[in-house]
């Protein structure tokens, strides 16, 4: 498993001719950052210099002012309006973890690199756990490259972070969005080692990236409890699921380090540790289970 790791690394990380999906995805990131801060301090700037002409409305002015107001943030919640905020650039890690993790999956299956590498029931396991943990190393390395480039594209812009926090809640909050997202991205790896099919393969890792089905499940909570007040039980249970998704612990990081505090939801009401230990025991459930069914079926299916 180790020696595929390595080589994957390898492929994903070669220069040559820029045909390791790190540096497309580097580029393509890079272009999406400098838009987003562009989209950010101009057009926030541009709104602020209409309001001194008095061309635009009070509630304008403060949605520009508010826009600005990011860059005071401290660096999680900073980082979390790019990674994670429901509101701004939704799930955009995780989204671009699922849907890359399927692709280089699908891709190595297809092109017959998998059954070269797996002749045996052992090189199968081997296969499959390495695609696991490829998957964790592939998430850490977009998490640490958004980070790095959403700080730099705020650079030509004439911005800087200038809000600290303790090192210790940076690196927590860090932690839980990326094992959330690794939870993620290994679902997705599931439903594509299940199916075996490309497009249902690439249709999951979209909707599992963009949140789709906690967000499904929250909704109709939400449509019980207004058509069925009476019976607040079911509504209650829907609301209980959802707090199990790792898109939901996501959509409560959303504040950065200043999330963790806060307790923990639905089912996991009475975790002690709050929206921390609910994302870190959420994301761990899932990734075990979604890399046991992996498992399973490399073990008795050929790749």
């Amino acid at each position: 498993m180790v020696n595929l790791l390595k080589a994957d690394l390898f492929r994903m990380s070669r220069v040559a001719r820029m045909h390791g999906y790190l540096w497309r995805w580097m580029i393509g990131l890079f272009i999406v950052m400098i838009m987003m801060n562009g989209i950010f301090s101009i057009g926030a700037q541009v709104m602020c210099d209409q309001a001194i002409a008095g061309n635009i409305s009070d509630q304008q002015l403060r949605s520009a002012q508010t826009s600005l107001q990011i860059y005071e943030m401290t660096p999680s919640a900073f980082f979390a309006v790019f990674l994670t905020s429901p509101h701004r650039g939704s799930g955009l890690l995780v989204l671009l973890g699922c849907i890359s993790a399927t692709v280089m999956y699908i891709t190595d299956t297809g092109c017959g690199y998998a059954s070269a590498v797996s002749t045996s029931t052992r090189g199968r396991l081997a296969f499959a756990a390495e695609r696991i943990v490829l998957a964790g190393v592939w998430t850490a390395a977009l998490l640490i490259i958004m980070m790095s480039l959403s700080v730099l594209t705020m650079v030509p812009f004439g911005h800087m972070l200038h809000t600290g926090e303790p090192i210790g809640r940076f690196l927590l909050w860090a932690l839980d969005a990326w094992l959330s997202c690794w939870a993620l991205s290994v679902v997705s790896l599931a439903i594509a080692c299940l199916t075996r099919s490309t497009v249902v393969s690439l249709g999951a890792s979209v909707l599992i990236g963009a949140g789709v089905v906690a967000r499904l499940v929250s909704g109709a909570a939400a449509l019980l409890a207004m058509l069925v007040p009476e019976q607040p039980v079911w509504s209650s249970i829907l609301g209980d699921i959802a707090a199990l998704f790792p898109s939901t612990c996501l959509d409560l990081l959303h504040a950065g380090g200043a999330s963790l505090s806060q307790a923990a939801t639905g089912a996991l009401a009475w975790l002690p540790g709050g929206v921390a230990a609910q994302a870190l025991l959420v994301g761990g459930g899932w990734t075990i289970l979604a890399a046991a069914v992996i498992l399973a079926v490399s073990r008795r299916a050929p790749v």
